[in-house]
């Protein structure tokens, strides 16, 4: 139960950081690469792709990708 417990910590720090990085790509804001919380250091990176953003966060074994679609529009004149 308690490695259960520190499992899931860790899934709701992984959520937590990704998260407030992926808020800081839609206003195109640098992401940080590193977060140290807890005594522990989560590596973060920044995915693009065309039209797709998204972060991925790493912590040892455990990583949290989250992905979203960047829409543009255009109104004609």
């Amino acid at each position: 139960m308690t490695v259960s417990l520190k499992n899931t910590r860790n899934e709701v720090e992984l959520a937590r950081i990704g998260y407030e990085q992926i808020q800081k790509t839609l206003i195109d804001e640098p992401i940080e690469i590193t977060w140290v919380t807890g005594g522990k250091t989560y590596q973060i990176t920044e995915i693009k792709a065309g039209h797709w953003k998204g972060i991925r966060v790493y912590e040892k074994e455990q990583e949290l990708v989250l992905q979203m679609v960047a829409f543009t529009s255009t109104t004609a004149q």
